[in-house]
């Protein structure tokens, strides 16, 4: 299946990553969201949403991915861009009823500090690493 959903009006940093560094990143957000331990916090608002990103430019991305067997490809797009240029692309986004599902976390090293899951029906998941794990 192709997806001609892109990431095309959102303002963001050009960046030079590689599809196997592409592919590291989204998983690791992707598996931060099914992660027990992680506390979920549900905004069903798009005016809060705000609230529940930091100020450190994020890692945005499409949720697509395709299996080959047990390994698993990430085929979508991942940008980093600002609260306030990610917030834009939200509000618009939401206004001409085109929302897919996407993935947002602060632009990390190693693990991310927290994810938010954005569900194509406006409703926005915030997974939070149990302080224990945050480093």
């Amino acid at each position: 299946m192709k997806t001609y959903y892109r990431l095309a009006t959102l303002k963001r940093e050009e960046i030079q990553i590689s599809a196997d560094t592409k592919n590291q990143i989204f998983f690791k957000m992707l598996d931060f969201t099914t992660t027990i331990n992680n506390h979920i916090d549900i905004v069903h608002s798009f005016e809060k949403v705000n609230t529940l990103m930091s100020d450190k430019p994020h890692y945005i991305t499409q949720k697509l991915f395709s299996t080959k067997g047990k390994k698993r490809f990430f085929t979508g797009e991942l940008a980093i861009a600002t609260k306030e240029n990610i917030l834009l692309f939200l509000e618009k986004s939401i206004k001409d009823s085109d929302l897919r599902s996407l993935i947002l976390a602060p632009v990390f090293e190693l693990e991310p500090n927290y994810v938010i899951f954005i569900h194509e029906d406006e409703s926005f998941f915030k997974y939070i690493a149990p302080i224990s794990a945050i480093k």
